[in-house]
């Protein structure tokens, strides 16, 4: 009986290894999934050039060229290499399919993170100046509190010639970044000022000031921002 027990422990060790690779092998494979199947699951919109692109200068875009990125959707899937942009215009990630066209995210809300070089977006309810809204916003620092900028453009109107002043063509123009917080209230809201940002915060203000002061931080610098939020989790 001896015998026969120790004769059937290789088997035994042999299943269990090959069903392990096995669960990890289906797993490896439905988070880390290929361009061509991450085309026939995400849902896109046609993605047609902007007439603003055409008839007016400037570009609806942080970057006019594609880069391979990664998508992390809600599901924990995890797709690598997708050809990616973000346009600032109207707040949306164009993606190059394996067919060479063109397509938009069409819902947006299916994805958790993306990852375009060493920048890091996520699409999520915010506190605007004009009131709730919800788009990519990229993060600065995740923490118990974190801290992101939005990145937008708007469309300026042709200014015609006063006879001193030459025509300003129409044109799509960068906006001054926009810095928001997840604050006490668990919204992800934006600030303009240290009183803002203390204010949303909600604690350790006394320890904060001390930091902000003998660091001569400057709320205006996005390293000097990213330093206080990293002090302030730390607390």
């Amino acid at each position: 009986m001896i015998y026969t027990a120790t004769c059937r422990m290789p088997s035994l060790f042999l299943m269990i290894f090959l069903l392990f690779e096995s669960g990890y092998s289906q797993d490896a494979e439905r988070i880390n999934r290929s361009l061509q199947d991450f085309a026939s699951q995400m849902r896109f919109g046609s993605s047609k050039p902007s007439e603003l692109n055409i008839k007016v200068g400037g570009s609806e875009f942080l970057d006019e060229n594609f880069v391979n990125g990664e998508i992390l959707t809600l599901k924990s899937e995890h797709f690598t290499g997708i050809p990616m942009r973000y346009n600032a215009y109207l707040d949306n990630i164009e993606v190059k399919l394996p067919d060479s066209l063109i397509y938009n995210l069409s819902d947006p809300g299916l994805i958790f993170q993306i990852r375009l070089k060493n920048q890091v977006l996520v699409y999520s309810h915010y506190i605007s100046p004009l009131g709730d809204r919800s788009g990519f916003l990229f993060v600065l620092h995740d923490g118990r509190h974190s801290l992101y900028r939005r990145n937008y453009k708007v469309f300026k109107e042709r200014v015609p010639s006063n006879g001193i002043i030459n025509e300003v063509p129409p044109r799509i123009v960068d906006k001054p970044s926009e810095y928001y917080v997840k604050s006490k209230d668990g919204l992800i809201r934006l600030f303009n000022s240290k009183k803002d940002l203390l204010d949303l915060l909600g604690e350790h203000i006394g320890d904060m000031e001390d930091f902000i002061r003998k660091n001569r931080i400057r709320l205006n610098h996005e390293d000097d921002m990213i330093k206080v939020m990293a002090y302030y989790n730390s607390l």
